[in-house]
């Protein structure tokens, strides 16, 4: 066999220079998706903060969700922009005893890695983001 194909040395060093860009574009893709999910859990928890504010009758419940939200790190600087945080039937405040609060927090978060900017991302003047809203519901006791 060795006489029909030659010899294989440097066989190993070709496939490693192959496979080195792919491995380190999938490492660096892992940091974005990590920061995602990470984002993702502070919104919810963002939200549910809000909710927990507005069923105790705490008109400051906007303040709280972006307090909740400054204190845990997201911010500006990183590339997160902070959407309107609604609360569905706060209007007027306080809502009636029974009445379901439910409060959305929209973040857009910006996007580094090319791959995931072509699966979830949404692309305008060279800046990709993916729009992350956490959500709680609560009733009114």
């Amino acid at each position: 066999m060795r006489r029909l194909f030659g010899e294989a040395h440097g066989s190993a060093a070709v496939e490693f220079a192959i496979l080195v860009p792919v491995l380190a574009l999938l490492l660096a893709s892992l940091s974005d998706v990590s920061n995602l999910i990470g984002v993702a859990l502070i919104v919810n928890n963002a939200a549910r903060e809000g909710a927990r504010a507005a069923i105790a009758y705490d008109s400051s419940w906007s303040a709280k969700v972006t307090d909740y939200l400054s204190g845990a790190g997201v911010t500006s600087a990183k590339g997160e922009a902070v959407g309107t945080v609604t609360c569905a039937a706060c209007s007027p405040f306080p809502p009636p005893a029974g009445t379901t609060v439910e409060v959305d927090v929209p973040v857009a978060v910006s996007i580094n890695m090319p791959i995931l900017q072509n699966v979830v991302g949404t692309c305008s003047n060279g800046k990709c983001t993916v729009v992350i809203t956490g959500s709680a519901t609560m009733e009114m006791l």
